[in-house]
């Protein structure tokens, strides 16, 4: 039995439920927020913005960027993501590695990690100098 909508063949509902979908959940209180300091900046000036709501120069200009390039979208003032874009890695000596790999490989398929641990110990202090 095939389910079907009981707002099939409605004109313009997809298109309707597509913007209330948009409205509340694709735009965030702070981008609501962002969007009225901007607004109230265009109205009042820079003065009484940073002084009504702490925002910097070079804030306003760039949020006034980001939502004129967007079409005037407030969904473009939601904040993005603060993750760092780059993230330490872990940097692993080559000799090592190599050292890793022909333990699993050839000596030991099966060995875990806590003896490689101690054969990598030997073998760094025999093998591998900090490079400093």
């Amino acid at each position: 039995m095939q389910i079907q909508s009981k707002y099939r063949g409605v004109k313009g509902f997809v298109r309707l439920y597509n913007y209330a979908y948009k409205q509340n959940y694709m735009i965030t209180k702070t981008a609501k927020q962002r969007h009225k300091i901007l607004l109230f900046w265009r109205e009042y000036g820079l003065k009484a913005t940073t002084e009504a709501f702490g925002a910097k120069r070079s804030i306003l200009y760039n949020w006034w960027k980001i939502f004129k390039e967007s079409g005037s979208k407030i969904e473009s003032l939601n904040p993005g993501s603060q993750a760092r874009k780059n993230n330490n890695e872990m940097k692993i000596h080559p000799k090592l590695l190599a050292e890793i790999r022909r333990l699993r490989l050839e000596v030991c398929p099966n060995i875990g990690k806590a003896k490689v641990e101690i054969f990598l110990k030997k073998y760094s202090q025999k093998n591998v100098r900090p490079a400093v």
